[in-house]
């Protein structure tokens, strides 16, 4: 993966180089709509700190893919600032399970998801075309297994990364970036066991590739 990154930049860096030879006087301009979509992979583990049942703790860790869609406007061209909202989600196929520490069953058919939904700002560094980002909203978590979906409350979420894009056209660039995410929300409560009480997290890293209009 890495080696081919490493010649997707090469590339990328060429594409940009003979754009600018062009004499295009919009490239490399922060301006107007802002559209992106990012995907690639996350790793990480959601855990489960439970009171008042048989178990303390329960995870589900691995890795899955990420995606992460942003609609925004350029509020300062002159200090290429991006406010957005901002929709990402991602999805650990086939998780490892541990309960209290312990290596437990893990059926193929479970999958272990997480999502939020915020308000993004974007900054980029110009000439580099260098960016950060952060986005701050609420997040959920949840749980596949066959035909049943469990579900958590909604929780305070926030995600940081930081790439570089590179135009291909007056208006298109791509990119690469890292980052990592957090999200804490509460379990729903178990009828059957009327004083459960449940709270989940999860902290992932990531390393996405991205196509971003601006």
């Amino acid at each position: 993966m890495f080696i081919a990154a490493f010649f997707l930049v090469s590339t990328l860096a060429a594409v940009q180089e003979a754009a600018a030879q062009d004499g295009s006087d919009d490239l490399g301009v922060h301006k107007g709509l802002y559209l992106s979509l990012s995907g690639g992979l996350a790793f990480g583990a959601i855990t489960l700190n439970a009171s008042n049942t048989t178990f303390s703790t329960f995870e589900a860790s691995g890795a899955g893919f990420q995606y992460d869609a942003k609609a925004g406007y350029v509020v300062s061209e002159e200090e290429n600032l991006i406010l957005s909202i901002d929709a990402i989600r991602r999805a650990i196929s086939k998780p490892a399970f541990t309960l209290d520490g312990a290596s437990v069953y893990s059926p193929s058919s479970v999958s272990a998801n997480d999502a939020m939904y915020g308000v993004g700002i974007t900054k980029y560094f110009m000439p580099s075309n260098m960016f950060v980002s952060a986005t701050f909203g609420v997040g959920r978590f949840q749980i596949d297994y066959a035909n049943v979906r469990v579900t958590s409350h909604d929780g305070f979420a926030f995600q940081l990364k930081g790439g570089q894009e590179w135009w291909v056209g007056d208006n298109w660039g791509v990119g690469v970036s890292v980052g990592i995410s957090h999200i804490a929300a509460d379990d729903q409560a178990d009828p059957a066991q009327p004083g459960y009480s449940g709270k989940m997290s999860a902290l992932k890293a990531f390393f996405l590739f991205s196509v971003t209009y601006n």
